[in-house]
């Protein structure tokens, strides 16, 4: 997605500097009509922006006493970060820079923004460079080293028209995106290069040489809450917040969005929009008749909204994807780009997508599996949850100290791979995520996990603060309504899983309640045209990127059981990932959608 880049230390000529500026510019600019802010190149830093267009219009870096801001991102409590003491000057990069002005950075005032941002720092009068990410790092950041200074790119494919830089993939990096499905901690797909961790300010003094790393923000400054809440008090103060999270990031004059599924959280986000329905877009994909698009249209229909439907097919779905392999680089498989193919689209009914991102896991408790496990962290529990080999799990022992699972997984499953199907469409859109808003996070996380545990906070919240979208809707994951008793939520799942062993594969899609009616069916779909051709085509070829990091005959024995009826979807959807980009970003093809290589 569009963003920063730059960097100091370059040994290379003043017309070299602008040069590389303007390649690594290109990189990020993924259509025609985005923003380019003038290169900015004094010597020390060379820094620019990209942009949507959406939020942050006003030219970049913004300059004040010396110190230059380029900010990507948003924050959605200005009046709280001293907006009325700064006047006509309150933009956002000017409150980010501010915090600046002393010696040391303010970290009370960085712990106060409630929003969405990595922000690139130039305190010229001190020579210092500062790299910022927001508490949870959802805007990514990347940094490596130059020879005498620090490079940064919000796409880490930007490093590669960075003068006398030498990127190599790294084989760690392919292990664990062949394991769990995307990259963990600050880790990325290139040796030398990783994320400004959540809640960090990266300095680099430009005199001296000295890089500095200081969290401002970490999960154990949330203490465990001294207040007794009754349940339904409880419920009432999570649906407080969650209203207010949601109206913060709605503002009047801007087109808003919803892409709306039979889930629990986008309907949340529909029901908490504070504007009329016939204001409100909302849009579902996946095949044609499944349980989402039923369920979305209901909603909507309560509402009042402004509803449409974008069906994923067999001949549709793979194509898009291509390209949604160089937005994401490479980490978010080809099997869980859903709804990019309604990518034009949704330019043309929204510009802002209120996104009910991660609402499973704050609320809903959904990663926490095992009533053993809460308000624990064990590397098998980890493990087992993300799919992987103990081994291969990051930094696990720091989140042990604090106790919670929620952090680890927020940190690495949320940030690292939900984060990413956001990405996508951030090449055409704003995406905001009330779920993550400071006051609802700090109260959910003061609780004890079993408030939360099997989704009692989370139903409670629903139907009291809103029981026409929730009382007798059904929920896509149990096909009954929340408002039904827990063991017939979760007995209903488990019989259709029984009476569908029982009938006949050729009489199941007969009875609705037995069809297995997802909004998507990649398994089948690997198996028809065009995916099936392509797949072999790519990964078949004697000469494929991944066979440097894959043994020969693994994807195409693969390829050949899954063509006889097991299935490898998952594997087979990592690997033509993989093998995608690694044209992209080491041979330089493939990178406007599908050709033969």
């Amino acid at each position: 997605m569009p963003g920063l880049v730059g960097f100091t230390g370059v040994d290379v000529t003043a017309s070299g500097r602008v040069l590389a500026l303007e390649q690594m510019r290109e990189l990020l600019r993924h259509e025609s009509f985005y923003t380019c802010d003038e290169l900015f190149n004094d010597g020390d830093v060379c820094a620019t922006r990209v942009s949507t267009g959406i939020v942050q219009t006003e030219p970049q870096p913004t300059t004040l006493s010396g110190i230059h801001v380029w900010l990507d991102g948003e924050f959605y409590n200005q009046a709280e970060l001293g907006q009325a003491d700064m006047g006509a000057r309150a933009t956002d990069s000017a409150l980010l820079g501010r915090m600046f002005e002393g010696d040391t950075p303010d970290d009370h005032l960085l712990r106060c923004i409630n929003g969405v941002f990595s922000g690139v720092v130039y305190d010229s009068r001190r020579r210092r460079l500062h790299l910022v990410s927001d508490r949870h790092g959802l805007r990514p950041l990347y940094w490596t080293r130059t020879r005498h200074g620090v490079a940064w790119a919000t796409e880490s494919k930007a490093f590669l028209a960075l003068p006398q830089c030498d990127l190599r993939v790294d084989p760690v990096s392919v292990q664990q995106f062949l394991a769990v499905g995307y990259l963990l901690g600050n880790r990325a797909w290139f040796e030398g290069v990783e994320l400004v961790p959540p809640g960090t300010v990266l300095t680099w003094d430009i005199a001296q040489h000295v890089l500095a790393k200081r969290r401002y923000w970490w999960w154990d400054r949330i203490e465990p809450t001294t207040v007794h809440y009754a349940e339904d008090e409880l419920a009432d103060e999570v649906g407080l917040r969650f209203r207010q999270a949601v109206e913060r990031r709605c503002r009047a004059t801007e087109g808003l969005g919803v892409f709306l599924s039979g889930g629990l959280d986008s309907r949340a986000i529909v029901a908490a929009i504070p504007r009329p329905g016939e204001e409100i877009e909302t849009l579902t994909f996946g095949q044609r008749g499944c349980t989402d698009a039923r369920i979305a249209h209901a909603v909507a229909r309560v509402k009042g909204a402004k509803h449409s439907f974008w069906e994923i097919t067999a001949e549709n779905w793979l194509a898009p994807r291509f390209r949604g392999v160089w937005f994401t680089e490479g980490q978010y498989s080809i099997l869980h780009m859903h709804g990019i193919e309604a990518r034009e689209r949704v330019r043309q009914l929204f510009r802002v997508n209120i996104n009910g991102f991660a609402g499973d896991l704050i609320l809903g408790a959904s990663y926490l599996h095992e009533a053993s496990c809460l308000d624990r962290v064990t590397p098998r529990y980890v493990a087992g949850v993300m799919g992987c080999d103990p081994d291969l799990l990051t930094d696990l022992d720091s989140y042990r100290s604090l106790g919670k699972c929620d952090y680890y997984f927020i940190d690495n499953r949320v940030r690292r791979f939900t984060l990413m199907g956001t990405v996508n469409l951030m090449t055409v859109i704003h995406d905001r995520q009330p779920f993550l808003d400071n006051d609802l996070i700090e109260l959910v996380y003061s609780l004890p996990d079993r408030q939360r545990f099997q989704n009692r906070l989370y139903s409670r919240m629903l139907l009291r603060t809103f029981p026409a979208y929730f009382r007798t809707i059904p929920w896509q994951k149990t096909g009954v309504p929340i408002s039904c008793p827990h063991i017939v939520q979760r007995g209903i799942p488990a019989l259709r899983r029984r009476l569908r062993a029982l009938v006949p594969p050729a009489l199941v899609g007969r009875f609705r309640i037995l069809a297995a009616d997802g909004y998507t069916d990649y398994p089948s779909w690997l198996r028809a045209e065009p995916a099936r051709s392509l797949s072999s085509t790519l990964l078949c070829d004697d000469d494929a990127a991944h066979l440097e990091f894959v043994p020969r005959g693994t994807a195409p024995r693969l390829l050949e059981e899954h063509w006889t009826g097991l299935n490898h979807a998952e594997t087979i959807g990592r690997l033509l990932t993989l093998e995608i980009w690694l044209r992209q970003a080491v041979r330089g093809q493939l990178r406007s959608g599908v050709s033969r290589p």
